[in-house]
């Protein structure tokens, strides 16, 4: 497996570049003052973890050199296509506006739509997450508008419960797109606002727990941090469920904030069973992460 995510990622990499002026090509209309972009390309160590959901046949690929070079090569190009299913973020960028308000999604939709059918790039699906009660990125009217760019090129875009923006149990808000992307298969471009960009990064160290991950290596250094990813392993079950709440609501409470429709002063409180664990506010914690995301180190390996 160790080889197998080590080509991957070579393979991913050696495509970077070219991925980013792809994207860059498409979406950028020369005005980047409200908004910033990064990419990146999937760790080997992210990659070993999403290709253990492929089955077991694809251990073919320690062997290829059995088929001869040019069908090995073949077969190569194949898996790779067949793994970008399930490792869909291989390439990635993300798209940060400063407050993502209508008026930013309603020109980005305009600008993603004339991408499509000037045949600049081909999304292929479309996952519009929202917290139940809040806000999702795109309205129905901008999903419209990316369907029918989509049927004026004639083929088939992917949107999770179109009718409905898509629910995500843990409150996160943000707009995937899946990006077919040549020589590579699927690759993924997440769009939001810079404040709800700043809390699902504080977010993530707790979500690592609920998926029993380990601290990131990146902050391992910071002795805050460490106290803080320990003090939510001490958390019990009830303890978890209610700083879920909290997480919930407060994804919820940006978003509406980044529309105009929520006040400073509306902002989350911990809930009373947390208030010993004043460190675990996302505020505390996005104090603690600020320098990391600011020098573009990331610990949410979902993307960036």
């Amino acid at each position: 497996m160790s080889f197998f995510s080590k080509n991957l990622e070579d393979h991913y990499a050696s495509h970077f570049d070219d991925f980013q002026k792809l994207i860059l090509n498409s979406l950028d209309d020369g005005n980047n003052k409200n908004r910033q972009w990064k990419f990146r390309a999937k760790s080997r160590d992210s990659i070993r973890k999403k290709i253990t959901k492929i089955p077991k046949t694809s251990n073919v690929f320690f062997n290829l050199n059995r088929f001869g070079n040019k069908v090995g090569g073949k077969i190569q190009r194949v898996i790779q296509r067949l793994t970008s299913i399930v490792v869909t973020d291989g390439l990635a960028g993300r798209i940060v506006y400063d407050v993502g308000s209508k008026r930013e999604m309603d020109k980005f939709t305009s600008l993603l739509a004339k991408a499509i059918e000037d045949k600049k790039i081909k999304i292929v699906s479309i996952t519009n997450y929202q917290s139940e009660d809040g806000i999702a990125y795109l309205s129905p009217d901008n999903i419209v508008t990316l369907k029918n760019a989509a049927k004026y090129r004639k083929y088939p875009m992917t949107i999770k419960k179109p009718e409905k923006s898509f629910i995500n149990e843990s409150g996160y808000i943000s707009l995937h797109l899946i990006v077919w992307y040549p020589d590579v298969g699927m690759t993924e471009i997440q769009v939001r606002g810079r404040k709800l960009d700043m809390v699902s990064e504080a977010n993530h160290l707790f979500y690592d727990i609920t998926q029993e991950k380990p601290l990131n290596n990146t902050y391992k250094n910071n002795p805050k941090l460490v106290s803080i990813y320990n003090s939510f392993l001490q958390l019990n079950e009830e303890q978890r469920v209610s700083y879920m709440s909290y997480t919930k609501e407060y994804y919820r409470f940006i978003r509406g904030f980044e529309m105009g429709a929520l006040r400073a002063s509306d902002e989350p409180k911990l809930p009373h069973d947390l208030a010993m664990h004043h460190e675990l506010s996302i505020q505390s914690i996005w104090n603690e992460i600020r320098k990391y995301y600011e020098d573009g180190l990331f610990l949410d390996e979902s993307l960036i």
